[in-house]
């Protein structure tokens, strides 16, 4: 029987925003949107709701569940955020 590692893992959600074209104004508009939502999210709102009502893509409906992952498995980005993010 063969044993495999698959070394640290973490559990992360988001909320993706999506702007609607290249325009400054709609990447500007996506921009207020995601700090309006962070904003209520640090007031005390609940992080799956505001996932479920304002994200863009397939997680929405799990409340921004990413599931678990290592690394190599997401964007070089998001993996260092996730990865240094504070544990909670």
């Amino acid at each position: 029987q063969r044993e495999y590692s698959l070394g640290e893992q973490v559990k992360a959600s988001h909320i993706l925003i999506k702007w609607d074209d290249e325009s400054e104004a709609s990447k500007k508009a996506a921009k207020e949107k995601a700090k309006k939502i962070l904003n209520d999210i640090k007031g005390g709102a609940d992080f799956a709701a505001k996932a479920r009502e304002f994200g863009t893509d397939g997680t929405a409906t799990r409340g921004g569940d990413l599931g678990s992952f290592s690394t190599g498995q997401m964007v070089k980005p998001f993996e260092q955020a996730v990865f240094s993010a504070k544990k909670t």
